[in-house]
């Protein structure tokens, strides 16, 4: 049975072996109406009643072994190929982080020469009535400054842009004022500020005018 079986392995095509009523391994497994249809260095695929299957070529029988050898020096060009594969992938990975990090410090960068000016930051707005804004500043330097109000730029949705003022509450009312408004160092201060032209403002961003 086994001169016939290599026989036939020798006689066919190498990736379409004959159908083996029964393949049992070295291991223990049986298939069944096995075939093999694909050789590797050091597998071979299997196709058969239970399905399709990769065997090591060492778990083969003595009779398939022998059609089917370990090629090491093949089997060794393809774990180099593998390993610089996964290197390859590696280092593109590892450029596709650099160049987002880079992209990102560079967008950080662009975005701190529109929000800090002198050392003074807007750390956040919120529209808060008809052409009026509350507005968040700190002062990240030690020394103190004076911000003023035709400095604060604001860009509506549609592309406009408005300067303003500040709110102050008098005992006449909401005026608005356009003088410097003293901040210390190292400090935080909110403050209302209504922009010049326009009662309905939808804001989109608010900077400072360089």
């Amino acid at each position: 049975m086994r001169r016939f079986l290599l026989l036939l392995f020798i006689t066919c095509p190498l990736f379409a072996g004959p159908v083996i009523p029964i393949l049992s391994l070295k291991s223990g497994k049986i298939y069944h109406d096995a075939q093999v249809v694909a050789n590797r260095p050091t597998i071979v695929t299997v196709r058969c009643r239970e399905g399709l299957f990769q065997v090591k070529k060492d778990d083969l029988p003595d009779e398939l072994a022998i059609v089917y050898p370990v090629d090491k020096e093949a089997a060794l060009r393809e774990e180099t190929e593998r390993t610089e594969s996964i290197q390859r992938s590696k280092a593109a990975e590892h450029e596709r982080e650099e160049k987002t990090a880079r992209e990102v410090e560079k967008r950080k960068t662009e975005l701190d020469k529109k929000l800090v000016k002198d050392g003074c930051r807007i750390v956040s707005f919120a529209p808060v009535g008809p052409g009026q804004v509350i507005l968040e500043f700190r002062n990240e330097s030690d020394a103190p400054l004076r911000i003023s109000p035709m400095d604060v730029l604001c860009r509506t949705t549609d592309g406009r842009v408005f300067d303003g003022g500040w709110l102050v509450n008098t005992k006449d009312g909401m005026v608005l004022n356009t003088e410097p408004y003293p901040l210390p160092g190292n400090a935080t201060v909110r403050l209302a500020t209504s922009f010049f032209q326009e009662k309905g403002i939808d804001v989109s961003e608010i900077y400072w005018k360089q």
